[in-house]
């Protein structure tokens, strides 16, 4: 979903270019080390130095000038400190280079600046000589090299902030308290610091443990917020980069709200200002240049922020939620044989897609519909469903590189699941149960079982038989945070969305691992109540299942994904295809070349030949001419994916589930109902006639069977009947 301006996002690249207008932090995972602009603190630098800075006040010279040089701060140093607060907050001292180029004072210059400040910071006579060539005026906060050219200065504290990965490659911060713990004993030079009564960090591999089982790990980073501490920022406000000129926020007062928020809670934020921009505070940046600052007359950093942009906003996004959530428990009675209906809206708090309602009242087999992204939406029950999907998928998100997009949604309907479901709701309301609406919750699990949940619903018998019995109670698990389902996914890209009855919960305050529910209670929560734990399947309504990819439109793994297609024997998967490669992808275009090739396809730079465009999500965003023709004719625009999964599956996958562009809304009577195991992703996306995709999807049969009195086309062709032939 492009954004409606220009993005352009924060940098976690070290280094900036001179047109930035800002510079960035960046935590190196690999290291377990954090960059903030040109500075590096490691373990040496954070709880080492060799410098101490006199405390003794200096009188000024004959010149007026306070000189506070320091003849041990010579270049040979091996280790410097970066001074630190009371709030264990990192002190960084910068003067602005020019009105959108911040640079970080000599880090050997940076505790003897602060010290200096605090002696002489009232001092407005004076400047002060930290150098040679510093001479700095803390009454202007200004400072020169001797020349009494001024250049403004800023001083910035660097909030530490500790994060845990909820899934691969995906972390989220601590609460703030438990945060500022562990950062204590961080600094204190600690091996292990507890987190709980459960849990400890090993600071010596970066990995938050277990004390119950060490063999159960999460790794851990360290990252910063920057927070600017300057006195005279007593209103701050935020701008925005409109190429080389700083824009205002025109609600630039609730914007600063959100980010004091997300100062507090450490948790994501997310900001959606009046102009259609919409801004997410988080602990992790995302690539690209800076373009967002807050500032009070001199340019100052912000927190790491990242631009995103729905095409919803927040509030529709809960409505079409609540809305899916209290729609109707059953469906209305079955029309008289004198009244009409539509087959995609029926009452008030029910929408049907169509065949839906004969298939929930004819107590007919499961079926599902695949619904898909388009364009645009519309009020039909198709596109509402998938927006429910989407937009629950979407707003729970926590992690800042949530660069997840959505597919494909399949709803699926149930019509045992259903009545079973909505009965144990009656029976909870009778019983005068505490949560007794349906919630959502993301489920995630082996892409093999998915059909069979879909068909039976979870077996609880099977809990603890390929997996542990439960840390919270031997029940089914539910998040409300898609992400931290996704982590237990190990072999699709595909996370169950369902309907879930707490009745009355259980909140465990620790680990009761395989026990049974709790007497009186109906379902567990975990202490973080970031978990659900479910023990009757009549309390569970499988409702959709999500596709997804990365954002980027290919596995995050790409290049895991060409090693295991080109291990596989020569096909003619690809024969009669001609190929063109664009951009940069996990494989080289020589690699991919040879791999299509002996699949029986060829490559080509040609458009006249051409059959399908593999490119990335850049290049497209880009639209270059040999794009822009692909898609005025109608050639499918793809990410590398489609040809690894096409080679390991064996067969040619549909383009529409890798393409890169959005595909026009569906007519009404092109949505039907398919049965569950009916995989769509297995069909080579050729276009076929009407006549001929409704003879190869299996329609419902009629309610009303042999007594069918609606004799018309439209109805047969969205109803199966037992008196037609052929």
């Amino acid at each position: 979903m492009p954004p409606k301006r220009k993005a352009v996002l924060i940098s976690d690249n070290e280094n900036v270019d001179d047109t930035s207008p800002v510079k960035s932090l960046k935590v190196d995972s690999s290291t377990n080390s954090t960059t903030i602009s040109n500075i590096t603190n490691n373990n040496a630098t954070l709880n080492k130095s060799t410098i101490t800075i006199s405390t003794q006040i200096v009188q000024p010279n004959g010149n007026g000038i306070i000189d506070v040089r320091d003849p041990n701060l010579s270049i040979s140093t091996p280790i410097f400190k970066l001074p630190t607060n009371s709030d264990n907050q990192t002190i960084n001292w910068y003067f602005m280079e020019s009105n959108t180029k911040r640079v970080s004072f000599d880090l050997k210059y940076q505790s003897l600046i602060e010290k200096s400040h605090e002696n002489y910071g009232a001092d407005k006579t004076h400047q002060v000589q930290i150098a040679d060539n510093i001479f700095i005026n803390y009454a202007e906060m200004v400072y020169h090299v001797g020349d009494n050219q001024k250049k403004p200065i800023v001083k910035v504290a660097h909030t530490p902030i500790w994060l845990w990965e909820k899934s691969r490659g995906v972390f989220s911060g601590f609460q703030a308290d438990v945060s500022n713990q562990i950062e204590i004993a961080f600094l204190k030079d600690c091996t292990k610091g507890n987190i709980d009564a459960e849990r400890y960090i090993n600071f010596s591999t970066f990995e938050q443990v277990r004390f119950d089982d060490v063999t159960k790990t999460r790794r851990v980073q360290r990252s910063f917020i920057d927070t600017n501490l300057d006195a005279s920022l007593q209103n701050p406000t935020w701008y925005y980069a409109d190429q080389d000129t700083w824009v205002i926020y025109p609600d630039t007062i609730e914007m600063e709200k959100s980010f004091q928020a997300f100062l507090k809670n450490r948790r994501d934020v997310t900001f959606k200002s009046s102009n259609g921009d919409q801004v997410t505070f988080a602990p992790l940046g995302a690539s690209g240049r800076p373009s967002i600052k807050r500032d009070k007359g001199s340019p100052d950093i912000v927190p790491i922020t990242k631009k995103t942009y729905s095409q919803m906003s927040e509030e529709e996004k809960k409505a079409i939620i609540t809305q899916s959530l209290l729609a109707a428990s059953q469906p209305q009675p079955p029309p008289t044989p004198t009244t009409t209906t539509t087959s995609t809206t029926t009452s008030s708090s029910q929408l049907f897609l169509p065949g839906e309602e004969a298939i929930i009242e004819g107590n007919g087999a499961p079926m599902k519909y695949i619904l898909r992204p388009c364009r645009q939406f519309d009020d039909s029950a198709a596109d509402l469903h998938f927006r429910t999907a989407e937009s629950q998928f979407y707003r729970l998100l926590e992690s800042a590189s949530n660069t997840y997009k959505v597919k494909k949604v399949e709803y699926i309907v149930n019509p045992k699941l259903m009545k079973a479901f909505y009965a144990k709701k009656k029976e909870y309301e009778k019983l005068n149960y505490p949560d007794t609406k349906p919630v959502f919750g993301f489920h995630g699990t082996s892409s093999k079982n998915i059909l069979n949940i879909c068909k039976t619903n979870f077996l609880i018998s099977k809990v603890g038989s390929t997996t542990d019995a439960g840390w919270y109670g031997k029940g089914i698990y539910f998040s409300e945070y898609p992400e931290y389902s996704i982590g237990y996914i190990s072999d699709c890209s595909k996370i169950m969305l369902c309907k879930v009855l707490l009745g009355k919960s259980y909140k465990c305050d620790g680990l009761i691992t395989g026990k049974p529910c709790q007497t009186g209670y109906t379902s567990h929560l975990s202490p973080d109540e970031m978990e659900l734990v479910i023990f009757h399947p009549d309390q569970i309504l499988p409702c959709y299942v999500i596709h997804y990819d990365d954002g980027n439109n290919i596995n995050s793994d790409g290049y895991t994904l060409y090693n295991d297609a080109s291990k596989k024997h020569t096909s003619n998967i690809f024969s009669g295809l001609s190929i063109s490669i664009i951009g940069t992808l996990s494989a080289s275009q020589t690699q991919l070349k040879k791999l299509i090739s002996d699949h029986g396809g060829s490559v080509t730079t040609s458009g006249s030949s051409l059959t399908h465009l593999v490119t990335n999500s850049t290049e497209f965003a880009n639209k270059s001419s040999k794009i822009t023709n692909a898609v005025s004719t109608n050639i499918p625009v793809v990410n590398e994916e489609w040809i690894y999964k096409s080679i390991i599956d064996g067969k040619l996958k549909n383009p529409a589930d890798y393409s890169l562009q959005f595909k026009q809304a569906k007519r009404s009577t092109d949505i039907k109902a398919v049965p569950l195991d009916f995989d769509d992703d297995n069909v080579d996306g050729t276009t076929t006639s009407d006549s001929d995709s409704e003879d190869e999807v299996k329609k419902p049969m009629c309610k009303y069977g042999n007594k069918c009195y609606r004799k018309n086309a439209d109805h047969f062709k969205q109803f199966d009947h037992e008196f037609l032939i052929g």
